[in-house]
């Protein structure tokens, strides 16, 4: 039986994925796939991911913190400008997220399917004149999304 837009809670969704491990975003991908949305890349550097930022029509970002040896803080400065939502994907604990960072939306590494979309949900929700407050102080931005390993069945 064929999934229609109601059992995929993201459909239609472009979802920017940066991610320079290619497993990791290639597991993101299929994660939005399924869940209906568009992912858009993935892309592993800084200089792709404001690159391409610039080039498309987001809803949102899953931006992983440490790129190619570099935090993923100047695409988060980038995005809050654009008011581009965005939601860190990371494998560090909050407190050893660069300062710039911290009050950021993150899920923890490795992220369970459902984890993802609440996140990308509660992102896109917000109405785009706050969402440099998602992705900045306040609102969401002040909560984490421990993921854990679960079997599934």
């Amino acid at each position: 039986m064929a999934r229609g837009p109601m059992t995929k809670p993201l459909h239609g969704k472009r979802i920017l994925v940066v991610e320079d491990s290619y497993l990791a975003a290639e597991e993101l991908c299929d994660t939005l796939r399924s869940a209906g949305a568009l992912p858009i890349g993935p892309v592993g550097s800084v200089a792709d991911a404001i690159n391409t930022a610039e080039q498309e029509q987001l809803d949102g970002v899953l931006l992983d913190v440490g790129l190619q040896s570099v935090n993923g803080s100047k695409v988060a400065e980038y995005l809050r400008l654009k008011k581009v939502p965005f939601v860190l994907v990371t494998g560090f604990e909050k407190a050893a997220l660069h300062p710039e960072l911290k009050s950021a939306p993150y899920l923890t590494k490795p992220v369970l399917r459902d984890d993802l979309v609440k996140a990308i949900l509660s992102m896109i929700a917000l109405p785009q004149d706050e969402r440099a407050g998602a992705a900045g102080s306040g609102g969401i931005g002040t909560q984490s999304i421990k993921s854990r390993p679960t079997k599934e069945p």
